[in-house]
């Protein structure tokens, strides 16, 4: 179960019809965020039974995600309504689709599926955003098809030629601003340069200037990008960084922004790849996506933001988790996988993003910055029982040091997402959706993870808790997450243990780790 948080207004109704019959009955609605599985294998399994439902996406709607969870007490999706009522998450819903008692219960009530305070506002963001999406399908003004003509000359020029038959291109571009928006020679020029456009049209942040032509140029600036780099050659070793194929030549947007806007991109693809069952990735799918060029085209933006502009413990995590996911997604779309416990090893300490001028790996990110510079448990001295011998992920003199985040939040390790089978599902994260987002994240993990039997007196957990259990302190701390974060059942089952015995006589089983690739094909 998965639940995202950012800004804007992009909440997203859809309606799905089932057979005649269903169509005529009342529908459910169904909230949802974007790459959630269980979301996924929740409108799969309502489409085979024909049971019509009103979908609303609400991955970047914060405000109305708390609101939900103040009305229903679940903080994680799907959440399924019907006559009214809440009828639970996918483990609660799926029974009653194959038992037929959902069924059942449409045929016998005649009440909207929304509770009336819930109700008015989904309704309203669902009217915003369907308004939104139709504005962002208009087509092209014929000035902007210009500028993509330029572009593609422009870039032409500047790959196979010397830089005076790049001369040619560049003042039909200067020509072509002058007529749009009348503006001098120089003028004409000087904007060419600043936007960048003679050297792959590194696109500059349009609140800098203030031409009209910067509304007219700069309002789909990725698509511009992915112009320039549709024919550049992908990474063809883990050694590459994988933004380091297309050069970002103007400044940056802040780095948040940068990260959040890379990180909601990557997740509408991921999303629209993740089969039915809500398990799998068909990454050779979403690799030939002309949506994924884009992406990969404007990671190119993060070699250039400051990340001295992360003054906060939760703009730093926000941005290190967004990179963190989106980096491992596009790493597996490009190169695959990794076979075997020491390619992965090397896979995790190879992918990278040049950012801020520096290289960084997804190991980097993970124990350099997010577990407070920390070595990796996966490193080779850890490996072999030694990993007291292993040390900072960040050496000493490592200017990257100062943005280890220190004490760790254990809640990260149900944040990130490492393309494996077992990992926790995928979302935005931003400073203001923080704490939300990361108690949503522990929840829908403890709740899919973590089994508890009080007749045994025993946990079954996932490897993770293992792994790293000095992030989440002592055994009887452990316990004390765990109960925090537990669905209703299972919380009251660990309090009664915690009640009966101590922490040290209540066993630990972990069960196996799948490392098994998500990818569906």
């Amino acid at each position: 179960m998965s639940a995202a948080g950012g800004s804007g207004t992009s909440a997203k109704a859809s309606a799905a019809q089932g057979s005649e019959a269903a169509a005529q009955a009342q529908e459910v609605a169904v909230i949802t965020t974007l790459g959630c599985p269980y979301c996924k294998k929740t409108k799969a399994a309502l489409k085979s039974a024909g049971i019509a439902f009103k979908e609303y996406e609400l991955s970047e709607e914060v405000e109305l995600l708390t609101k939900v969870k103040s009305l229903t007490g679940q903080a994680t999706v799907p959440q399924v309504f019907a006559g009214g009522k809440l009828l639970g998450g996918s483990s609660d819903v799926l029974p009653m689709i194959d038992s037929g008692s959902l069924q059942q219960l449409l045929a016998d009530t005649q009440a909207p599926p929304l509770p009336a305070e819930l109700r008015d506002v989904l309704e309203k963001a669902a009217a915003a955003a369907e308004k939104q999406a139709a504005e962002d399908e208009a087509p092209e003004s014929g000035e902007l098809q210009q500028l993509r003509q330029l572009a593609r000359e422009l870039r032409g020029a500047a790959l196979g030629s010397s830089s005076n038959s790049a001369a040619f291109p560049l003042q039909r571009a200067a020509q072509w601003l002058q007529s749009t928006v009348a503006l001098a020679p120089d003028a004409a020029a000087a904007k060419l340069g600043e936007l960048q456009a003679a050297q792959l049209l590194g696109i500059t942040d349009p609140a800098a200037a203030d031409e009209p032509i910067t509304a007219q140029l700069v309002q789909q600036r990725s698509q511009l990008l992915v112009r320039l780099a549709a024919d550049a050659p992908l990474p063809t070793s883990w050694k590459e960084p994988l933004n380091g194929q297309v050069t970002w030549f103007g400044p940056a947007r802040p780095a948040a922004e940068v990260a959040e806007s890379l990180r909601k991109r990557i997740l509408k693809l991921y999303d629209r790849y993740l089969v039915e069952g809500g398990k799998k990735v068909n990454y050779t799918a979403l690799r030939k996506d002309p949506a994924f060029l884009e992406f990969v085209a404007a990671t190119a933006e993060l070699q250039k933001v400051d990340l001295s502009g992360l003054t906060t413990r939760d703009q730093r995590m926000a941005f290190f988790l967004n990179t963190y996911n989106f980096l491992v997604v596009h790493a597996l779309t490009t190169f695959g996988a990794a076979d075997g416990t020491l390619s992965r090893l090397k896979w995790f300490d190879s992918i990278s993003y040049l950012i801020g001028g520096a290289r960084w790996s997804s190991n980097d990110i993970e124990h350099g910055v997010l577990r407070g510079n920390s070595s990796s448990p996966a490193s080779l001295f850890s490996l072999l029982g030694k990993p007291q011998w292993a040390g900072p992920t960040f050496k000493a003199g490592d200017p990257r040091a100062k943005l280890a985040l220190k004490p760790v939040d254990p809640r990260i390790h149900f944040a990130l997402n490492c393309g494996a089978a077992s990992c926790p599902p995928i979302r935005i994260y931003t400073p203001d959706s923080l704490e939300f987002g990361l108690a949503a994240a522990a929840s829908a993990f403890c709740a899919g993870e973590v089994l508890v039997d009080k007749a045994s007196g025993e946990l079954e957990l996932s490897m993770i808790l293992k792994w790293y259990g000095p992030d989440f302190g002592s055994k009887a701390q452990l316990l004390q997450f765990l109960e925090q974060y537990l669905p209703e059942g299972p919380q009251a089952d660990l309090k009664e243990l915690l009640a009966q015995r101590s922490a040290d006589n209540i066993k630990l089983r972990f069960r196996p780790y799948d490392w098994t690739t998500n990818a569906a094909e």
